[in-house]
């Protein structure tokens, strides 16, 4: 016993009234200086996405995944396969609202798998009955997984929506702005990423032993994230160096908030510039073409004036 550095305790709550789990993890450490060091984490995980087939929003949910799932095949097949035919991969893969739909689709897809392992597998190793103390941590980062690969799919799900508008002169012009400056904003990234390294190294050797924000390199860098939105330690700073503390604060404040963020601004102001000399917006239907768009689409589909299905089976068969 003397000779153990850390001591692990991992032990589950189960709420079967509202489907969840809590996988708790304590860890005492002893550390080699003589402090003893105590963590813990808690995970909250639900036990079925579907409340095991017997709760009250079960066929909700389930009707709610298989609308999703048909939108998916209808994705797959009639928007990518057929754009893909028509065009060809290198050229359907040039737009980027079209490599947007197939990470979204591909990821859907994905998630629907880990949902089918999530409850077919994992799901029925849970048993109430046996010691609270059994680990369950494939569980939990299986349960991570399928909510990191949802929030994506909402985030990829809201980009897709600006194909509706794509063809807008307002909604180009944005993007033509970008496309203007994307050269000199990859050098400008180069030069804030080496500017915030450093400050992410000085402020770890200068504060980290005094300061728990700065003590480790992940740490330094969170805070320095922080200071960007004015969450400032200038007190804990000045206190642990009288002479360092102001300096950093202040050159970190003019080198990334105010001369870095002054040339970003700049680099997009000549690039809209330049893409508002061939571009113009007089006379917008911006807004026209975002109320209109879903019903201009469903028509087209309804009526048969979309032929991009039709067009594909001709070159199937050729």
């Amino acid at each position: 016993f003397f000779s153990t550095r850390a001591v692990l305790i991992d032990f589950n709550v189960i709420n079967l009234n509202y489907y969840t789990m809590v996988a708790a993890t304590l860890v005492v450490d002893f550390s080699p200086g003589g402090p003893v060091v105590t963590t813990a984490s808690t995970e909250t995980v639900v036990l079925s996405m579907y409340q095991f087939g017997v709760g009250s929003n079960f066929w909700l949910l389930a009707l709610g995944d298989f609308i999703v799932f048909g939108f998916v095949i209808y994705f797959l097949l009639w928007e990518i396969l057929t754009g893909i035919i028509l065009y060809g991969l290198a050229v359907f893969m040039q737009c980027i609202w079209n490599i947007i739909l197939v990470v979204l689709v591909l990821c859907q897809l994905i998630m629907f798998v880990m949902i089918l392992m999530y409850e077919t597998t994992y799901i029925v190793e849970v048993n109430p009955a046996l010691p609270h103390y059994v680990q369950h941590g494939d569980l939990v980062q299986l349960y991570r997984h399928i909510t990191n690969a949802n929030a994506l799919v909402l985030i990829l799900a809201f980009l897709s929506t600006f194909r509706l508008v794509q063809d807008n002169d307002s909604f180009s012009k944005i993007w033509q702005t970008i496309h203007v400056a994307l050269g000199t904003l990859g050098a400008y990234f180069f030069v804030f990423f080496i500017i915030f390294v450093a400050f992410v190294f000085a402020g770890h050797f200068s504060f980290g032993a005094e300061i728990p924000e700065f003590s480790t390199l992940i740490g330094s860098f969170n805070m320095l994230l922080q200071m960007l939105s004015s969450n400032v330690p200038y007190d804990e700073m000045r206190e642990v160096d009288a002479f360092m503390g102001p300096l950093y604060f202040v050159l970190y404040i003019f080198c990334v908030l105010f001369l870095m963020s002054s040339v970003f601004v700049g680099i997009l102001n000549d690039a809209y510039s330049e893409a508002n000399k061939y571009i113009s917006d007089n006379g917008s239907t911006f807004w026209s073409d975002v109320v209109t768009a879903p019903f201009r689409i469903v028509g087209n589909k309804i009526t048969g004036a979309d032929d991009s299905s039709t067009r594909a089976r001709r070159a199937i068969n050729k």
